[in-house]
């Protein structure tokens, strides 16, 4: 596993080796279709670093207008919940909920619970389904 503070990683740039020597600006690519994909947040980011959701696809201007959450718990817990509610007011997009299913009763009821208090703190509006 590699992670960004290793050495390979000291002259990393995220750009398009097509964009070497081009003005990056008019370089940047287009999402097709961006209105209709999303990103998945997924467990690092959502128990790490919950105020860090890239709002823009890589490489374009395109803003990022739908999230996928697999379960509501993380370490932060109502910090976490407060950035991805601010995520979603700022880019005005919407999150897919998912909350887990498991062979263990009291969990279940327990993640159930929780995933309807997220859902109401987001709000309606901001909820685009519940898997």
């Amino acid at each position: 596993v590699w992670y960004f503070s290793d050495p390979a990683f000291i002259n990393f740039s995220c750009t398009n080796p097509e964009m070497a020597g081009t003005d990056k600006a008019a370089a940047m690519l287009h999402v097709s279709k961006g209105s209709q994909k999303g990103l998945c947040v997924d467990e690092t980011t959502w128990n790490m670093c919950p105020g860090r959701i890239p709002a823009v696809w890589p490489l374009t201007r395109e803003p990022v207008k739908a999230l996928r959450l697999f379960k509501p718990e993380s370490w932060q817990d109502q910090a976490a919940w407060q950035h991805l509610r601010a995520f979603l007011r700022t880019t005005d997009s919407q999150v897919l909920v998912g909350t887990p299913v498991s062979c263990d009763d009291t969990y279940d009821v327990k993640t159930w619970q929780q995933t309807a208090k997220l859902l109401a703190f987001l709000g309606r509006d901001r909820v685009m389904g519940l898997s």
